[in-house]
């Protein structure tokens, strides 16, 4: 046999006939493709460097596998298989379903998703080492949240629901199982659980009910904190305001009743100067004038203030050492 590979017309040699007409094979940078030939070698062929595309060599076949598609949650084992010829490079997606027992022996149904990736540079260890590599990967990663789920109580569980989904990853993750099969586990997600038995499945509803109710209370309580915060600190802005405008006032009164001293002590002075300067010529000697005008002053401030008196219904007590008399004492 031999792999006419010439483009244009055909023309068979003497004794020659037309076995097969093949198609070329078609490989995406994403893909990659196992052959055998008739002495058993593989070759693998991988659109990494780009694609490419060939025709199969005589006495060569394409490898096939049986993978398990777990292409629902809902489906049970056995799952369907599905022929594959060209190996998906990227990270793939595969749903499980498991029923799991806590410590207290409660039945639950877990539902998730598992992302895993064929390791490009592990192709031909996958090839020889599993036949159904989503098969072992579903397998092994649903064994692991078995065991994860059997240490924990259903109240642990429950409380605990993302630290479980944490630690079964990391323990999954740090696995050879996978490396030795030329596969890597990306994630591992549980999305819904539920209970098998119907009396467990009403607590469950119950509790999920209260704590459904509990974390919009504790919204509730922080919107309201939040919206009574913000009053609170409008209020405090409010206040500084008013405290500002209070100190801007006194201040503003102070400079108005500074500024009227300065005035009313300016006109002062200014009659003081007056009365002194008109008294120059009848009264030469300034100590005089000055003794004057305080006694001027005197006499305005008592005048002032008995006038006052004399208004109101005010009583006045005078001493006789306020009137000088002598009360017929005859000591001194």
């Amino acid at each position: 046999q031999r792999l006419h590979e010439t483009v244009g017309v055909f023309v068979p040699q003497p004794y020659e006939r037309i076995l097969e007409i093949m198609h070329k094979i078609l490989v995406l940078p994403h893909q990659a493709t196992v052959l055998r030939d008739i002495a058993g070698v593989q070759t693998l062929v991988t659109g990494s460097a780009g694609a490419t595309a060939f025709f199969l060599p005589p006495f060569t076949t394409q490898m096939e596998f049986n993978w398990s598609a777990y292409t629902s949650p809902v489906l049970e084992d056995p799952v369907p298989k599905v022929l594959v010829k060209m190996i998906d490079l990227r990270a793939q997606k595969m749903f499980f379903q498991n029923e799991v027992r806590t410590s207290d022996n409660v039945r639950l149904k877990l539902e998730g998703t598992i992302f895993w990736q064929v390791q490009s540079n592990n192709i031909m260890q996958m090839v020889t080492s599993t036949a159904d590599a989503p098969g072992d990967i579903s397998q092994r990663a649903r064994s692991g949240m078995i065991q994860q789920v059997g240490r924990l109580t259903l109240a642990q569980f429950m409380a605990g629901f993302n630290n479980l989904t944490q630690a079964t990853y990391d323990a999954q993750a740090s696995d050879t199982f996978y490396s030795d099969r030329g596969v890597s586990l990306q994630s591992l997600e549980i999305t819904k659980f539920d209970s098998v038995d119907a009396e467990t499945a009403l607590v469950l509803q119950n509790i999920i009910k209260e704590t459904t109710l509990r974390i919009n209370e504790l919204q509730k309580q922080e919107s309201q904190n939040a919206v009574n915060a913000a009053k609170l600190q409008a209020d405090i802005q409010l206040e500084q305001q008013r405290t500002e405008l209070i100190q801007t006032q006194a201040d503003n009164e102070r400079l108005q009743k500074q500024f009227q001293g300065q005035s009313d002590g300016q006109k002062l002075v200014q009659a003081a100067l007056a009365y002194i300067s008109g008294l120059n010529t009848s009264v030469p000697n300034v100590s005089e004038r000055v003794e004057m005008y305080k006694l001027q002053q005197t006499l305005k401030a008592r005048q002032a203030d008995t006038s006052s008196l004399a208004k109101g219904k005010a009583q006045i007590f005078m001493t006789p050492e306020d009137f000088n008399l002598n009360l017929g004492s005859t000591s001194v």
